[in-house]
């Protein structure tokens, strides 16, 4: 999401995965990159390809425009879930943690590989799903049960725990350090 498909992410492992009968009801929203010219793209053409030679139809992979940042929770409470499936890199590591804080604030359930700080805080928190990388049939299945019928409610995956992850991340919460400091 808000930003394109760079090289840390893992876009074919979630095609597989979605590569079901009993999924091929799902689209796929990716956000296309406002910067393709300055930006490596390797990765959507990965996806063209891979959509393509398995013959995926239009209404199953959707590539929207770049959304502003005061736009973001539009589209998060307007998808089911938001599923980031990447390599466990330095790259994850500084970038994916925001991605997560946003689609929970929205009340989106989340599904991240495992990896990075991103995947431990879901973990600890229980405010997500964390499956192994590269791992489509544990990703199928986590798939399938945040959008089962049994899913609970809008939030999905442990509402109350994404709550308290909401909570704890909040901005008043994570700028106390930073006011004591200021104040000293």
């Amino acid at each position: 999401l808000f930003g394109g498909l760079y090289d840390w992410y893992d876009p074919l492992t979630l095609l597989e995965a979605l590569n079901t009968s009993e999924l091929d009801h799902c689209e796929l929203i990716f956000v296309k990159n406002p910067n393709p010219e300055s930006t490596p793209q390797k990765r959507l053409e990965e996806v063209l390809a891979w959509c393509q030679k398995n013959q995926w139809s239009d209404d199953r992979l959707n590539l929207i425009d770049w959304t502003p940042y005061e736009r973001r929770y539009d589209l998060l409470r307007d998808v089911d879930l938001m599923v980031a499936t990447h390599a466990d890199t330095f790259e994850t590591n500084l970038s994916m943690r925001t991605r997560f804080i946003d689609a929970i604030a929205a009340g989106c359930p989340v599904i991240s590989s495992a990896g990075g700080d991103a995947s431990k805080l879901l973990v600890t928190y229980e405010a997500g799903t964390v499956v192994p990388n590269k791992d489509v049939p544990e990703l199928r299945k986590a798939l399938l049960a945040a959008l089962s019928e049994e899913a609970t409610t809008r939030l999905g995956i442990g509402s109350h725990n994404q709550a308290a992850f909401s909570s704890a991340f909040a901005w008043n919460k994570v700028i106390e350090p930073l006011i004591e400091f200021c104040d000293s």
